[in-house]
């Protein structure tokens, strides 16, 4: 965590991986894999939503807008938050995420069969989004208590956190059972991660990712009290980001039992 808090810079990363116009290959699927997910729940069906780690990037958020009554963004930086604030209060200074939330709203309708969006449908959602918002927490994914609130959630997402700050499997599990206590009983996961990764490139820095592949996720989920039958891991070419040292990637959801423990080794 020291090396990233040292050398992380948020726009930096935002202006390698999210100035594209479109969306990569790779976060195409992605979408889709939680379109999928989503679809099968009822409009605001979930009642508190986290996107944990988030880094300093909104647009993953926007599928789960129609379908969350309360949405909370953490993060252990403050210049992630800070980007996240910036753009939730619409200031000049904020990232452009007007491309990306177009794209992913048409790769939404397209499953619908109709890729068209209006302007408006844009910043409806964005709208949404922005009044959802119920908080920006401080999180640190080592600690036995993660987040600076003691709050527990229907859903969590993670994209690219635990696996992408530390350098070995016992760290990162470590940090995921962490994560899984703010799951509330019967609560959904959703997650990706670098896969076969030892370390990614942003600028000129080279971050460290713990090397973990789908066996590792199956075990980890069973062993923090997740139902094996709903365990759902879909395999993501890495694409464009070969250069930056990504060998691939993965995606998965995973729904907690109730009334269960984590299990003992």
């Amino acid at each position: 965590m020291f090396v990233l808090k040292k050398k992380w810079n948020a726009k930096s990363y935002l202006e390698q991986y999210y100035t594209l116009r479109n969306l990569s290959r790779d976060e195409v699927l992605l979408f889709k894999y939680l379109n999928s997910f989503l679809e099968e729940f009822p409009l605001n069906y979930f009642k508190d939503f986290i996107d944990f780690g988030s880094g300093p990037t909104v647009h993953r958020l926007i599928p789960f807008v129609p379908y969350v009554k309360n949405i909370y963004v953490s993060d252990y930086l403050h210049q992630n938050l800070n980007e996240i604030k910036l753009w939730i209060k619409d200031e000049k200074k904020g990232h452009d995420w007007d491309p990306q939330i177009k794209h992913i709203l048409m790769v939404e309708n397209k499953e619908k069969n109709n890729s068209t969006i209006s302007n408006r449908e844009l910043s409806l959602r964005k709208e949404e989004l922005r009044n959802k918002v119920k908080g920006l927490i401080a999180c640190n994914i080592f600690n036995k208590k993660p987040l600076s609130i003691k709050k527990r959630f229907d859903i969590l997402a993670s994209f690219y956190c635990a696996d992408s700050i530390v350098s070995s499997k016992k760290e990162w599990e470590n940090a995921m059972e962490n994560m899984f206590r703010l799951v509330k009983p019967g609560g959904w996961v959703i997650l990706s991660a670098l896969r076969n990764t030892i370390k990614y490139k942003v600028g000129n820095t080279y971050f460290p990712s713990a090397n973990v592949n789908e066996r590792d996720m199956h075990r980890v989920l069973l062993k923090n009290g997740f139902d094996s039958q709903t365990i759902n891991v879909k395999i993501i070419p890495a694409f464009d980001w070969v250069k930056e040292g990504i060998k691939s990637l993965m995606i998965l959801k995973a729904r907690k039992k109730y009334g269960t423990h984590k299990k003992k080794n």
